[in-house]
């Protein structure tokens, strides 16, 4: 999970503009609630996991975990929030609000890292 995040993070980081627009054909996209099991089966085993930084891990888990719901039941709500932040945010202010995404993807991989080192690395 760390290493897709990290991938994503960088692109998002190199390519700003061409990453909102690939988030947004993905909102539009049907399939789209189906981003909300996702997020649950990534977020679950974060909250179990038992090792360096547990702790914050859980946390960033259980946000996870319960940000799938809400894009399970409000699918429309979440195109209409992409839709909305076109029109009302500047394409200088997309990209900050895509480099601040990629940077809080940076961290959770950097999180994700050290406590897989932490905890397996001493083995």
């Amino acid at each position: 999970m760390g290493f897709i995040q990290a991938v994503i993070g960088f692109v998002e980081m190199i390519v700003p503009y061409w990453s909102y627009d690939a988030w947004k054909n993905w909102v539009k996209n049907k399939f789209f609630p189906i981003h909300g099991i996702l997020l649950i089966a990534a977020g679950l085993p974060l909250t179990i996991y038992k090792g360096y930084m547990s702790g914050v891990l859980f946390f960033i888990g259980l946000f996870i975990v319960f940000t799938g719901p809400l894009v399970l039941i409000y699918p429309d709500k979440i195109r209409n929030a992409f839709l909305t932040a076109e029109s009302e945010i500047s394409r200088e202010g997309l990209k900050r609000m895509i480099y601040f995404d990629s940077a809080m993807r940076l961290v959770f991989c950097a999180i994700l890292l050290l406590s897989y080192y932490r905890t397996w690395g001493s083995s």
